[in-house]
């Protein structure tokens, strides 16, 4: 997901203004040059969003096979086998 975020603010970031058109017969030439940063920004971002939450989910995951199974209900704590005492 974050790749294909990231190629799709590489589109936007290399679209060029005169690919709309003459920027002289258009009044909204400068902001199409804004929105594209700021669409390209957020493009990034979200990219990075994406990497943070997977890392994230990762760790969660290393975390729940590290901890040792849960005792079961009705088990008092300490030794459970009788053997070790």
């Amino acid at each position: 997901m974050s790749f294909v975020l990231l190629a799709l603010a590489a589109v936007v970031f290399s679209l060029r203004p005169e690919v709309f058109g003459d920027p002289q017969a258009q009044p909204w030439h400068a902001l199409l040059h804004v929105w594209r940063i700021v669409v390209g920004l957020l493009l990034v971002l979200g990219a990075g969003a994406v990497q943070v939450a997977v890392g994230v989910r990762w760790r969660q995951g290393l975390r729940r096979a590290a901890d040792p199974a849960p005792p079961q209900r009705g088990t008092p704590p300490g030794n459970q086998s009788p053997a070790d005492r």
